[in-house]
Protein backbone atom coordinates (compact mmCIF):
# COMPACT_ATOMS: atom_id res chain seq x y z
CA UNK A 1 0.00 0.00 0.00
CA UNK A 2 1.17 3.45 -1.14
CA UNK A 3 1.33 5.97 1.74
CA UNK A 4 1.31 9.69 1.09
CA UNK A 5 4.68 11.27 2.01
CA UNK A 6 4.58 14.71 0.22
CA UNK A 7 2.67 17.10 2.79
CA UNK A 8 5.52 15.64 5.39
CA UNK A 9 8.20 16.04 3.12
CA UNK A 10 7.42 19.81 2.24
CA UNK A 11 6.95 20.45 5.12
CA UNK A 12 10.50 19.30 6.09
CA UNK A 13 11.79 21.31 3.50
CA UNK A 14 9.84 24.34 4.78
CA UNK A 15 11.77 23.73 8.29
CA UNK A 16 15.08 23.55 7.18
CA UNK A 17 14.33 26.79 4.80
CA UNK A 18 13.30 28.50 8.00
CA UNK A 19 16.35 27.42 9.96
CA UNK A 20 18.68 28.31 7.12
CA UNK A 21 17.46 31.85 6.66
CA UNK A 22 17.54 31.48 10.36
CA UNK A 23 21.04 31.83 10.41
CA UNK A 24 21.98 33.29 7.54
CA UNK A 25 20.37 36.38 7.99
CA UNK A 26 21.24 36.55 11.95
CA UNK A 27 23.12 39.85 11.75
CA UNK A 28 20.35 41.35 9.86
CA UNK A 29 17.27 40.76 11.90
CA UNK A 30 17.13 41.29 15.88
CA UNK A 31 17.56 38.41 17.94
CA UNK A 32 14.38 37.88 19.03
CA UNK A 33 13.12 37.98 14.94
CA UNK A 34 15.77 35.40 14.27
CA UNK A 35 14.80 33.26 17.53
CA UNK A 36 11.38 32.77 16.66
CA UNK A 37 12.24 31.95 13.10
CA UNK A 38 14.31 29.41 13.69
CA UNK A 39 12.42 28.40 16.73
CA UNK A 40 9.18 28.33 14.02
CA UNK A 41 11.54 26.38 11.83
CA UNK A 42 12.54 23.80 14.28
CA UNK A 43 9.12 22.87 15.39
CA UNK A 44 7.84 22.58 11.76
CA UNK A 45 10.91 20.11 10.89
CA UNK A 46 10.42 18.14 13.74
CA UNK A 47 6.68 17.50 13.47
CA UNK A 48 7.22 16.91 9.78
CA UNK A 49 9.91 14.67 9.76
CA UNK A 50 8.68 12.41 13.19
CA UNK A 51 5.04 11.91 10.65
CA UNK A 52 7.23 11.24 7.59
CA UNK A 53 9.34 8.65 9.69
CA UNK A 54 6.43 7.36 10.69
CA UNK A 55 4.58 6.67 7.63
CA UNK A 56 8.01 5.47 6.02
CA UNK A 57 7.75 2.63 8.74
CA UNK A 58 4.39 1.89 8.40
CA UNK A 59 4.89 1.59 4.20
CA UNK A 60 7.56 -0.83 5.22
CA UNK A 61 5.33 -2.95 7.71
CA UNK A 62 1.52 -2.58 5.98
CA UNK A 63 0.34 -5.29 8.63
CA UNK A 64 0.98 -2.69 11.49
CA UNK A 65 -0.65 0.06 9.32
CA UNK A 66 -3.60 -2.12 8.89
CA UNK A 67 -3.57 -2.99 12.82
CA UNK A 68 -3.42 1.30 13.40
CA UNK A 69 -6.24 2.06 11.30
CA UNK A 70 -8.65 -0.63 12.96
CA UNK A 71 -7.28 0.93 16.42
CA UNK A 72 -7.40 4.38 15.15
CA UNK A 73 -11.05 4.13 14.42
CA UNK A 74 -12.08 1.35 17.08
CA UNK A 75 -15.26 3.03 19.22
CA UNK A 76 -13.40 2.17 22.27
CA UNK A 77 -10.13 4.33 21.29
CA UNK A 78 -12.40 6.77 19.74
CA UNK A 79 -14.19 7.73 23.29
CA UNK A 80 -10.68 7.68 24.77
CA UNK A 81 -9.11 9.88 22.55
CA UNK A 82 -12.48 12.45 22.89
CA UNK A 83 -12.36 12.04 26.80
CA UNK A 84 -8.31 12.87 26.69
CA UNK A 85 -9.46 16.25 24.76
CA UNK A 86 -12.15 16.91 26.79
CA UNK A 87 -9.96 17.17 29.79
CA UNK A 88 -7.09 18.75 27.91
CA UNK A 89 -9.48 21.95 27.11
CA UNK A 90 -10.62 22.18 30.81
CA UNK A 91 -6.87 22.19 31.60
CA UNK A 92 -6.32 24.74 28.79
CA UNK A 93 -9.46 26.82 29.68
CA UNK A 94 -8.04 26.77 33.45
CA UNK A 95 -4.85 28.15 32.11
CA UNK A 96 -5.47 30.62 30.14
CA UNK A 97 -7.63 32.40 33.05
CA UNK A 98 -4.71 32.12 34.83
CA UNK A 99 -2.69 33.55 32.51
CA UNK A 100 -5.39 36.21 32.41
CA UNK A 101 -5.03 36.88 36.17
CA UNK A 102 -1.12 36.80 35.96
CA UNK A 103 -1.08 39.44 33.77
CA UNK A 104 -3.42 42.04 35.91
CA UNK A 105 -1.19 41.12 38.83
CA UNK A 106 1.69 41.89 36.94
CA UNK A 107 -0.04 44.98 35.76
CA UNK A 108 0.18 44.07 32.31
CA UNK A 109 -0.84 46.43 28.71
CA UNK A 110 -4.67 46.80 28.76
CA UNK A 111 -5.03 45.40 25.03
CA UNK A 112 -2.85 42.18 26.92
CA UNK A 113 -5.01 40.94 29.36
CA UNK A 114 -7.70 41.87 27.04
CA UNK A 115 -6.27 39.88 24.64
CA UNK A 116 -5.70 37.24 27.32
CA UNK A 117 -9.59 37.24 28.01
CA UNK A 118 -10.90 37.57 25.01
CA UNK A 119 -8.87 33.92 24.04
CA UNK A 120 -10.68 32.62 27.14
CA UNK A 121 -14.06 33.85 25.57
CA UNK A 122 -13.76 32.40 22.38
CA UNK A 123 -12.54 28.77 23.71
CA UNK A 124 -16.13 28.87 25.73
CA UNK A 125 -17.89 30.04 22.73
CA UNK A 126 -16.81 27.42 20.45
CA UNK A 127 -17.77 24.69 22.91
CA UNK A 128 -21.01 26.10 23.48
CA UNK A 129 -20.96 25.80 19.11
CA UNK A 130 -19.99 22.49 19.37
CA UNK A 131 -21.67 21.34 22.80
CA UNK A 132 -25.19 22.85 20.71
CA UNK A 133 -24.29 20.70 17.47
CA UNK A 134 -23.71 17.46 19.82
CA UNK A 135 -26.92 17.70 21.28
CA UNK A 136 -28.71 18.23 17.99
CA UNK A 137 -27.26 15.32 16.62
CA UNK A 138 -28.54 12.49 19.46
Amino acid sequence: MKIKKTIPTLGVILGVVFIIAALYFRQDLSRSVGGVIFGIGGAILGINLTELIGRILLERNPAKAAQQRIEQNDERNVVIRDKARAKTLEIAKWLVLGLAFLSILADSPLWFTLSITLIYLLIYIIEWIFQSQLLKKM
